[in-house]
């Protein structure tokens, strides 16, 4: 005769149900009742988190709410490597890219706003679409110091002051040279008279200087 442990109560009572192990994995009983499907004994909880270790297959803790105790810490690339990532160049063409798409989002947004004033339509629309123009403005503003930005980090555009100097290099090298031209070139201009040359040859010089210093002082 079957004694008094064999019987099916007491030998169910011993076993763990879903609860238990869904209470003690920290997930939902859905979740256990697959495990359970795919093999995971439910003798003790000892056992079903030696099948769980085994067979997770993101590792133990990646659906639980709260990891087990006992469970390792999670390492991450950050934790993995102290040493910080060396500085990178943005992809300009990357930047371009992500401008234009800003601008048309600006521009798609804008004539939403246009279409609901025409339209008419609900205050609530209208407000709605207005809120829109204006978190794309504000994309694009963004977007476009984001890329002027980086074109200035890589030395791709010159700053106003240094492009300045640049050309006021080269300008004072061309002044001697345009006030000379006159005494050069005025015998062959006119060989009878080549100070009345030298004169006209100099006055429209020195309009074009005038001139050239009024646009640089622009």
């Amino acid at each position: 005769m079957a004694g008094p442990s064999d019987t099916p109560s007491e030998a169910s009572a011993s076993r763990c149900s879903a609860a238990d192990i869904a209470r003690d994995w920290g997930v939902s009983r859905a979740y256990v009742s697959k495990c359970k499907a795919k093999g995971c004994p439910t003798d003790s909880l000892e056992a079903a988190r030696a099948w769980r270790s085994e067979n997770a297959k993101y590792g133990v803790g990646y659906r639980s709410k709260a990891a087990p105790s006992d469970a390792p810490p999670p390492t991450t690339p950050a934790a993995a490597s102290s040493s910080p990532e060396p500085v990178r160049s943005l992809n300009l063409t990357s930047l371009k890219d992500s401008l234009n798409a800003a601008i048309q989002v600006e521009q798609e947004a804008h004539r939403l706003v246009a279409d609901a004033q025409r339209n008419c339509e609900k205050t609530s629309i209208l407000e709605a679409r207005i809120r829109a123009y204006n978190n794309a403005r504000d994309g694009r503003f963004n977007a476009e110091r984001a890329f002027r930005e980086e074109m200035e980090r890589q030395n791709v555009l010159v700053p106003l002051d240094e492009a300045k100097a640049l050309g006021r290099k080269g300008y004072d090298v061309m002044i001697p040279a345009l006030r000379a031209v006159g005494s050069r070139i005025a015998p062959d201009c006119n060989p009878q008279d080549p100070l009345l040359a030298k004169r006209l040859i100099d006055a429209e010089i020195e309009a074009i200087i005038a001139q050239a210093r009024e646009v640089y002082a622009s």
